[in-house]
């Protein structure tokens, strides 16, 4: 396999792990490399000079995640980005609600029951206070919560849940 490596650029630490735990092995199938990029917290700047880079080299790649938070639409949140950052249109994704969604939304029925909360049939409009109320007093934090769901996670189950998380595994299987 010819070397070939992806940067996928993560708003904090409830993406870093979902990312972590879900999407890279997922892309480790088609990638040699893959990284994960924190950008919540670096300049626009900073972000730019490292997208540029990565554009340099013909070996690399990006995927840049974004909550659609209260965005109007996804067009107008994937503008939005692209006037702050040099991000191509078709490299962002931008996730439905937030990542919140993406985490509820792989659990099936049994899992549900097993975690103690309530099951989902579409977690399209999920959001983090919504998760923050259906965690389980067992669990010391939401991270707690989160570590415990993609335990029991299943990727077949999410696409079904909710569209955004469908789109973005249709895209990197590409």
């Amino acid at each position: 396999m010819k070397y070939k490596e992806i940067i996928i650029f993560i708003e904090g630490v409830k993406d870093e792990s979902f990312v972590r735990r879900i999407i890279k092995p997922e892309l480790e199938k088609k990638y040699t490399c893959v990284k994960l990029y924190p950008y919540s917290k670096k300049s626009d700047k900073i972000v730019n000079l490292y997208l540029k880079s990565i554009k340099k080299i013909e070996y690399s790649d990006y995927i840049f995640l974004s909550d659609f938070d209260s965005s109007p639409c996804v067009s107008f949140k994937k503008n939005k980005l692209i006037r702050k950052k040099d991000l191509e249109k078709e490299k962002i994704i931008i996730v439905i609600k937030e990542i919140e969604s993406w985490y509820i939304a792989g659990l099936n029925k049994g899992s549900s029951k097993k975690l103690g909360t309530p099951y989902y049939n579409n977690t399209d409009n999920f959001d983090k206070e919504q998760f923050h109320k259906i965690k389980p007093n067992k669990f010391r934090s939401d991270i707690d919560f989160m570590q415990e769901v993609l335990n029991h996670y299943q990727i077949e189950t999410a696409k079904r849940k909710n569209k955004s998380c469908k789109y973005f595994f249709s895209k990197i299987s590409r």
